[in-house]
């Protein structure tokens, strides 16, 4: 994944961190991504987040993943997390989020996960409204339009395709792909992370959305 350097301001987030990272914290920016990311340079901003995905699917980087970006508006939470903002503008107009901006998020974020060992489920991948959900300024960050189901299936079928698990039983199943549908197939079957992985005659991975 190519990822842009676009440093934050050294006066918008912390040096180092003194606490393992076990948590990935999404947000929608309000903002265009190069406005998002000149905005963490400012000296005047006082926040920042590690990353910042594009609808088109570019990523940029502002804080290193050692130090700890002033994003969750918690400060353990902060220490303890990724924090990825995503280009989007719901206070203006209503946002999705791109399928191509979902992808390049689960491609991140399944990189955080081996990393760091952080488990990809819903305890672990969470919004910001979820830090604390008393402080109803963030209730639309991410928002509703965020798919977390699909989302969360992206980024394990990212993890599976960069360390594939080990494919060792032959079986024939029935199985949902992530698009809907479903199909049929004699192949090596295996379950991963709460799903089933197929490994395809051709070499390709096939992930199931099911739990």
């Amino acid at each position: 994944m190519s990822i842009e350097q676009r440093p934050a301001h050294g006066g918008n987030y912390a040096r180092g961190r003194g606490v393992p990272i076990d948590r990935v914290v999404i947000h929608v920016a309000d903002g265009s991504y190069d406005g998002t990311l000149s905005w963490f340079a400012n000296p005047d901003c006082n926040v920042s987040a590690h990353y910042t995905v594009a609808m088109n699917g570019r990523v940029g980087q502002s804080v290193r993943e050692d130090d700890t970006a002033w994003h969750a508006g918690d400060t353990l939470m902060n220490r303890r997390s990724i924090g990825i903002e995503h280009e989007g503008r719901p206070s203006v107009e209503p946002w999705t989020p791109s399928d191509a901006q979902l992808r390049a998020s689960a491609s991140l974020v399944a990189g955080l996960c081996l990393r760091y060992g952080i488990p990809a489920d819903r305890t672990h991948l969470i919004g910001h409204n979820e830090v604390n959900p008393k402080r109803t300024a963030r209730k639309n960050c991410p928002g509703p339009t965020w798919p977390w189901e699909r989302y969360v299936t992206l980024v394990r079928s990212a993890l599976v395709l960069i360390q594939p698990p080990p494919l060792d039983a032959l079986a024939e199943v029935f199985f949902e792909e992530p698009g809907g549908g479903e199909v049929r197939m004699t192949g090596e079957v295996t379950r991963y992370g709460g799903l089933t992985v197929t490994r395809r005659d051709d070499g390709t991975v096939l992930v199931s959305g099911k739990k």
